[in-house]
Formats: C-alpha cells, structure tokens, sequence
C-alpha cells in the first residue's frame, strides 16, 4: 500500500472532517474558472485521487464536468456511494501511484492527499502522465486554534511522544512539476467561522485524525487521562464554542503548452 487507509474512520469522515460550505463554495469556483480559462467551454474530464466519501467532489459533478474518482479505501467509496452519486461520478478503488487510465484528463485533483502519501516519485509520474493540470491542497478547519487540541499536544510531548508534522506540497514536487512542463500558481483564502470543544474532544477521544494511529496505545490511553482531568480542572464546558478559520489552500499546475 503507498499511503494510508482511511477505512477505520470512513462512516464517520464526512463529520469529523467538516468544513462550511463558504469554502467549499471557494474551492468550487476557483476549480472551474482555471478549468474554463485553461481549456475554455466544457465538458471537462476531471480525476480525483483519493476521492473518499465525496466530501468535496460532489459540488463538482454536473452536467460540465464528467468526474473520475479513485481511493483506495473500500469503506471511503461506499460511502460515496451511499449519497447516489454513482451516476455523475465514475468510481474505482485504485492506487494513485498505479492508476488505471491511458488518456489524459484536462484536470487532476488531490485534496488533502499528497502528505499521505509513501512513494512520491511514482505518484508524480502518474500525475503527469494523466494530467494537463493538476491542483493539489488542502481545503480545512483549522483544529490548532482549539485549546483542548493544543493542551493534548503539550500532554503528548510531556510523555515523549511528539506529533510529526505533515509532509506540505514543498520545493522538491514544484522543481518536480516544472521540470516537465508545468507552470504554478497559488492560491489561499481563508473564512472565520466557529467549532464547538465537543467535536475536537470526540475526534481526540476516538482517535479520529489520522496522526493519532502512530501514537502508541499506552501514551495514548495516558495522555487521554490527563487531559479529561484537564477538562476537569479548568471547567471547561464542551458545548461551548470557539473562534477558528476555514481555508483552502492551493497549488495549481498547468502545461505550458496549453
């Protein structure tokens, strides 16, 4: 396998992983305006690598775009399927750095995949053999701002287990990409919105983000302990809610030659 299975948490991703639909709405109108100045008129062929549950891809399917989806979660796609997407969106499990296709696809989308996965050099082959552009990023709320987040990081650190951070979209995959052929672009907006205490304890508690399946049982278990007496101590109340942002962050490749 060349990055992780999101099985374990696949019933419960669409919750656990919200964002407001201001940003999904963002996400969605920059895809199809670099898909309508690249390409011009529709219908466009839109991949997705590590489509999931649809938690984003389901805003982009319609009449324009005929949308490709693969994962490599089987719990992830049956989700998806769940929602009665299966007749505007083509699904396949597959691996990103295998993929199945011989055409080239106007756009390549991985949202929240890339830091998942093991073997980069074969997957930015794929990419760029099956693509003309690529946008690859992230689209979140943000859970740092919470403090129940940020005291079971400092807990974890007490007992010698510290989170390692995610792999960005970095140096080495921009001289990548531009090597053959691609151009970049950025882009980054960010909304205020809110999150209840609630829904980061439950995500802490049944280990819902992925990073947490590294920590080992016994820290974890320890670590749980002592922020639940933290609760405790400072009263904290966990349906209250808290400030954060929601942000999509893009990195966008296009072919020169198009």
């Amino acid at each position: 396998m060349n990055y992780i299975n999101f099985d374990r948490v696949a019933e419960v991703y669409d919750r656990t992983r919200a964002v407001p639909m201001e940003t999904i709405i963002i996400l969605t109108r920059e895809i199809n305006k670099k898909l309508q100045i690249t390409f011009g008129s529709p219908p466009y062929q839109i991949l997705s690598l590590g489509i999931g549950s649809g938690r984003v891809e389901k805003y982009l399917s319609s009449t324009d775009n005929h949308l490709f989806g693969i994962d490599i979660s089987e719990l992830m796609l049956k989700e998806l399927k769940k929602k009665g997407l299966v007749e505007s969106i083509s699904i396949l499990q597959a691996d990103a750095c295998n993929l199945p296709f011989r055409g080239k696809f106007h756009l390549t989308i991985a949202i929240h995949v890339i830091h998942l996965i093991q073997n980069q050099e074969d997957f930015l082959n794929e990419i760029i053999r099956t693509s003309q552009m690529v946008i690859f990023g992230d689209v979140y709320t943000d859970a740092y701002q919470s403090k129940l987040y940020s005291y079971f990081l400092n807990i974890l650190s007490t007992l010698g287990w510290t989170k390692q951070e995610s792999k960005s979209i970095n140096d080495h995959l921009v001289t990548a990409m531009l090597k053959h052929g691609f151009e970049v672009e950025e882009f980054s907006e960010t909304i205020y919105n809110s999150q209840d205490h609630a829904s980061i304890f439950e995500s802490l508690q049944k280990r819902y983000f992925s990073w947490l399946w590294d920590v080992p049982e016994p820290i974890y278990q320890q670590a749980m302990k002592l922020l639940e007496l933290k609760i405790r101590d400072e009263e904290i109340n966990l349906n209250e809610s808290y400030s954060t942002t929601s942000s999509v962050n893009l990195q966008i490749f296009k072919q020169l030659d198009n």
